[in-house]
């Protein structure tokens, strides 16, 4: 189950990352932190379910974001 997310939704996620990265950098902090804590939230229901490879998978993705939001401050 765990090779499936992570094979099928991270590329769709990474996908979308450009995307999430010039809606924070045009719009407000609030809205970026508002786009990193739903992955946060969807991270930490995915460990949950113990598809721990996803978890980090989606972590990286959260820390690239993170990363974006920083060097925008």
């Amino acid at each position: 189950m765990d090779e499936a997310v992570k094979s099928y939704l991270i590329p769709q996620l990474r996908y979308y990352l450009p995307k999430a990265r010039r809606i924070m950098t045009l719009s407000s902090q609030d809205e970026g932190k508002a786009a990193i804590s739903k992955l946060e939230g969807l991270r930490e229901h995915v460990t949950e379910l113990g598809l721990l490879k996803s978890s980090r998978s989606i972590q990286k993705i959260i820390d690239d974001l993170n990363l974006g939001v920083m060097s925008s401050i």
